[in-house]
């Protein structure tokens, strides 16, 4: 079934008012569509609560109704409105029966309607009652704010002690709120509803009555002062660490963020530690236990021009008898040069010298014919052969290579290179075959 249309306007003309027809016991039946005007120009009712008032016939009943009230399009003016039993409590007509529309404190209503109500047969219908649903809501919130409130400050009491005083206050003041809103409400409506004043009255007395209860007992507690408090606790921001004070690293009363401990560790470290990247400069004596290496090549010490010597003699060569070969070192490169006299000749594939060169001597190869170039004999003669190194997993040695050397002097040059290479091989058959 529509539902039956009613055209109000805000400016109150005096048109000819529709009229509505119920009777006494009808609930909720009956919905009207209310179109809301002002000046004849649509009014949006965003933000609006609309609420139905009247009086009954005989001024008998009061209606002050929202909750019945369903906006279908806001933005053209345009709700529906539904009657409680109530609205029909009283048959006859209406004094007066309107809208009203408030917002923000602003208020206004539209012009009247006429509501006839016809009686009932049922001598036994409820008598009307007032209908005031803000007035309810309100009473409603202040119950509502009154528990929520003393059980936040018995909560607050028992683990914010310190903060109960700000607390304390920001709940007043939401109690003196809502206090000046009651009386601002009973002042408006204290000619209509004086049962209903009595209700606030009896909620409010009972909600101060357990609030200064409540104050009561935040009185008895035992708090600390604001400068105990301080005095015992960590401040967020008052006791917190700046870049300077992380920094300097002298302060024992302040907390650090993890930013501020990374300042620390970065400005204490920076230029104290050897670091895997980057250059740096190391200044001072630096004694390593075990014998460094450069890029896989074993670090010799150097000498004071910065190369590394050895020479071989008849201090620490079995078979020298004077004179000595130098092994020189400059970088990767060994140059070898020397003249000598053997005690002993040595045969093809001998041991020609008696002697192991140093682990940082060794060749990153086996050198080849042609690496090295000697010649020995007397009286000016001479014959030239060469000289080869092989690298075997139980020394370094010198060998003679293809023809035998006598016990004469020798004068042998060449050079290789050290560091990281091949495999070496175990003997001299599997580089020149067998003899």
């Amino acid at each position: 079934m529509a539902n039956k249309i009613l055209n109000l306007d805000l400016s109150k003309d005096p048109i000819l008012p529709p009229f509505i027809y119920g009777r006494v016991g009808d609930e909720k039946l009956q919905t009207i569509t209310v179109n809301i005007t002002n000046n004849d120009q649509q009014f949006s009712l965003v933000g609006y609560t609309v609420t139905f008032e009247g009086v009954t016939n005989g001024g008998k009943t009061k209606v002050f109704d929202s909750d019945n009230v369903k906006v279908i399009n806001a933005s053209t003016g345009t709700f529906e409105y539904t009657f409680p039993s109530t609205a029909f409590g009283t048959p006859g007509v209406y004094e007066r029966a309107y809208f009203s529309v408030a917002k923000s404190g602003v208020r206004n209503s539209t012009g009247d309607f006429k509501i006839d109500v016809s009686g009932n047969a049922d001598i036994d219908a409820a008598e009307a009652q007032t209908i005031i649903t803000e007035y309810n809501k309100l009473i409603e919130e202040l119950r509502k704010l009154q528990t929520e409130n003393i059980l936040e400050l018995e909560n607050r009491l028992a683990v914010f002690g310190q903060q109960a005083n700000t607390e304390f206050a920001t709940i007043q003041n939401k109690i003196t709120d809502l206090q000046d809103k009651i009386d601002r409400y009973e002042t408006s409506v204290a000619s209509t509803a004086n049962n209903a004043t009595t209700s606030v009255n009896s909620a409010k007395n009972t909600a101060i009555t357990e609030i200064s209860a409540a104050l009561q007992q935040f009185n008895n507690g035992d708090f600390y002062t604001k400068t105990e408090a301080d005095n015992k606790f960590i401040r967020y921001s008052e006791d917190r660490a700046t870049n300077g004070e992380a920094t300097a690293g002298t302060s024992t009363t302040k907390w650090m963020s993890p930013l501020r401990v990374f300042d620390a560790i970065a400005k204490w470290t920076s230029g104290k530690f050897m670091e895997l990247t980057g250059n740096q400069t190391v200044a001072g004596t630096k004694n390593f236990s075990s014998q460094p290496s450069f890029n896989g090549a074993l670090l010799m010490p150097l000498d004071s021009k910065g190369v590394v010597r050895y020479k071989m003699s008849a201090s620490n060569s079995t078979n020298i008898a004077s004179g000595g070969v130098d092994i020189i070192r400059f970088g990767d490169l060994v140059i070898v040069t020397g003249l000598c006299s053997l005690n002993k000749a040595v045969g093809k594939d001998g041991d020609v010298f008696g002697n192991f060169v140093p682990d940082e001597l060794v060749p990153t190869q086996d050198i080849y014919q042609g690496v090295f170039m000697c010649s020995w004999g007397g009286n000016g003669s001479s014959t030239a052969t060469e000289i080869r190194s092989i690298f075997t997993r139980y020394g370094r040695s010198w060998f003679a290579a293809d023809q035998p050397i006598t016990n004469t002097w020798i004068n042998i040059w060449g050079s290789y290179q050290v560091g990281k290479g091949e495999t070496p091989i175990k003997d001299s058959s599997s580089l020149f075959g067998k003899r």
